[in-house]
């Protein structure tokens, strides 16, 4: 997979590329989304959106969260807002002094009609990455909150960020020390954020956390990937919250898989949740990868592939009370990648129509929010190689 993909960006290096033939399945369409006009950051060489969350219980305002770039190389956090007819760009923090910086996840809470948003990612200052979660609403993203780094690490980045209401917002990642690689997560207690204990698969040397959903103050799960080894492969994991502790929770892989990922999750509720990815096959092919959380423990759902694919990948996930599971991410017929987008009808996940921005070489769709209808958020490359933020709606 090309290392422009965000959330599974470490799974490329990992060695998670496609090597084969997909014989795809075909799927009745769900739903046919349409293209959205959305800016581009002012004088940015490229502009990307990671992520996208809206009030919770309206259709707006929606805010969407990244990162730009400028023709130096430098990069800065990015964000645009809906208000139900456009996208706008607003103000988004990167601290001072950064050479780079993005914003990988975005959570939104309500306060009367307004929201209330916290987004989280990372920033590089003298060579050392650091967590950074910048907080605001529709209007933008101004201020930096203080969130803490392990000491001597030469690494930290925050994934995926749940802020529902203030007495259930986490953010989670990783952080590397002396070379190796371990889940890292923060909880914010009375507005401030604390590093909280995060158990780990046993035997893990590299371990990372991509995506985190609190429905309610006293459950959250979190998902990710794992390996034993360098030479060894990548396994999806996940922990749930109970409103104390952290606990390991099993995730089965398909039969004769040779490896995993979850890179995004999603709830309906505590005995609802969604979990997002990719695994591959015992032929070596890539594919989506999703599984269903009941309260108790995952069960693997099998998902269909748009016909002609090499190459298949989730990146994000939207699942709410009021509106079916969507799930979304990218495919590859081994000239380009192109959007995809799935839902779940209440028996089987079915492909949707997503088009592709007229000239581009490539597209991705990064993150996802329902309410009343579904938004998505992504970018795609241009004839120039260019890239340029993507929006579609359904």
């Amino acid at each position: 997979m090309p290392s422009l993909l965000t959330r599974s960006r470490t799974l490329a290096a990992a060695g998670l590329a496609l090597c084969g033939l997909l014989l795809a399945v075909s799927s009745a369409s769900a739903a046919t989304w349409t293209i959205q006009t959305t800016p581009n950051a002012s004088g940015a060489e490229h502009s990307n959106l990671y992520d996208i969350a809206c009030h919770p219980t309206a259709a707006t305002p929606c805010v969407s969260v990244g990162k730009q770039t400028a023709s130096g190389g430098t990069s800065s956090t990015y964000a645009q807002a809906w208000n139900g007819t456009s996208w706008t760009n607003i103000a988004s923090a990167t601290p001072e002094g950064a050479s780079a910086a993005e914003l990988q996840s975005v959570e939104c809470s309500s306060f009367l009609t307004a929201i209330i948003c916290s987004a989280a990612g990372s920033y590089t200052s003298a060579g050392v990455t650091k967590s950074l979660i910048v907080f605001g609403g529709s209007g933008g993203l101004s201020t930096i909150q203080a969130t803490p780094n392990p000491e001597g690490a030469s690494e930290t980045a925050f994934k995926g960020i749940s802020c529902r209401n203030a007495s259930a917002c986490v953010a989670v990642g990783y952080s590397v020390k002396s070379g190796k690689k371990t889940a890292f997560a923060v909880r914010k207690i009375e507005g401030v954020w604390t590093t909280q204990t995060m158990p780990e698969p046993e035997g893990a040397t590299s371990v990372e956390l991509l995506g985190v959903d609190c429905p309610t103050s006293t459950f959250c799960v979190a998902v990710g990937s794992y390996a034993k080894s360098e030479s060894e492969p990548q396994w999806a994991w996940s922990a749930t919250w109970n409103g104390t502790t952290w606990t390991l929770k099993s995730v089965p892989n398909p039969a004769g898989s040779l490896r995993s990922a979850l890179l995004d999750v999603s709830c309906a509720s505590a005995s609802d949740c969604t979990g997002v990815g990719i695994y591959r096959t015992s032929k070596n092919v890539q594919v989506s990868f999703v599984e269903r959380w009941n309260g108790t423990s995952w069960s693997y759902q099998s998902s269909p592939n748009p016909v002609g694919s090499t190459n298949t990948v989730f990146q994000g996930v939207s699942c709410v009370a009021s509106s079916p599971c969507v799930a979304v991410g990218d495919w590859n017929n081994g000239k380009g990648w192109q959007p995809m987008a799935q839902e779940w009808n209440g028996s089987a996940w079915v492909l949707d129509t997503t088009p592709n921005p007229e000239g581009a070489t490539e597209t991705i769709l990064e993150g996802v929010a329902c309410r009343t209808g579904c938004l998505t958020v992504g970018w795609y490359a241009d004839s120039l190689g260019k890239r340029k933020t993507l929006g579609e709606s359904r």
